[in-house]
């Protein structure tokens, strides 16, 4: 059963590490991003929208909270039901978008790809305020490549330690008990 689990969290975690290199790569191509939005106020000329997004943006990740507001000059808008429902929306962004720029550099961390941003944009019909932290994306590829290559490591060692004649639990030489460990009194692999 712990093997199994092993194995499992092993490929779930190689299966993160594909997914976060993909998401790398495009990054610097336009922006993936996975946001979660809540109406904060509604009135006949403005709705306002608190959201926390996860941005894939060139070659780092963003983590940011925003508020944005809408304006409406010549209409009114219908008044929607503030009830806190969260609505979560996905999607990707072009090339040159709005927060499309590299962050500032202004430390050693920065050069490394860790930053803390804010900032925002104003135009007639809308303002946006945006803050979030950010990391780079090759942070979490390293982190989901650890539990793959520790358990290759380790299935290559009991390969090894298998094929020589060893116990692949404790490494206590079996050849002459090939069905049970003397040292550690565990049955080998011969016999499964």
């Amino acid at each position: 059963m712990k093997r199994a689990l092993t194995i499992l969290f092993a490929n779930l975690s190689l299966l993160l590490c594909a997914l976060t290199i993909t998401l790398w790569i495009r990054s610097y191509f336009g922006s993936d991003y996975i946001s979660r939005r809540v109406l904060v106020e509604s009135e006949p000329h403005m709705v306002r929208h608190h959201s926390h997004t996860l941005t894939f943006t060139r070659g780092s990740i963003r983590l940011a909270s925003e508020d944005d507001t809408y304006f409406s000059h010549r209409t009114t808008m219908p008044l929607h039901p503030i009830d806190g429902t969260p609505h979560w929306t996905y999607g990707r962004l072009g090339v040159g978008h709005v927060f499309w720029g590299d962050l500032p550099v202004r430390s050693f961390w920065n050069r490394l790809g860790f930053n803390i941003f804010y900032g925002g944009m104003a135009t007639a019909f809308s303002d946006e305020m945006q803050n979030g932290i950010a990391f780079p994306a090759w942070l979490p590829t390293v982190l989901f490549l650890i539990v793959p290559a520790l358990w290759f490591r380790r299935a290559l060692k009991n390969r090894r330690r298998h094929r020589i004649g060893l116990c692949p639990h404790c490494g206590y030489d079996i050849r002459a008990t090939p069905q049970r460990c003397p040292e550690c009194g565990r049955v080998t692999l011969a016999n499964h």
